[in-house]
């Protein structure tokens, strides 16, 4: 991989980055490309190795391109939707005390 090219493409990247997590992405890999050690990146960005060699990873795999987050569904719901209804019209037309919450 030509990294010379992919190093402007990575410098105009972390200037033109909006969201905290990308610009740690494109930083890892500016410093990655720089020749400094995976152990010392971990400690810059404040992230686990694995982490970080993921993201070198999927840059390795896909480019620039390869580095941007995908959604992230979360946790699946554990409330069936009657469920969610009555927590939705306790929540609108109970107070606290009312549902057993106490104020200290």
């Amino acid at each position: 991989m030509d990294h010379s090219a992919s190093f402007q493409e990575i410098q105009t990247a972390m200037k033109q980055a909006k969201k905290r997590r990308m610009y740690e992405r494109y930083q890892t890999l500016y410093l990655y490309l720089q020749g400094t050690e995976v152990e010392q990146i971990t400690h810059t960005i404040n992230r686990s190795a694995k982490t970080v060699k993921g993201y070198i990873q999927a840059y390795e795999t896909g480019g620039l391109p390869g580095l941007q987050m995908n959604h992230s569904p979360g946790a699946p719901v554990r409330l069936t939707p009657e469920q969610q209804e009555e927590l939705k019209q306790t929540i609108v037309n109970s107070v606290p005390h009312d549902v057993g919450f106490t104020a200290r």
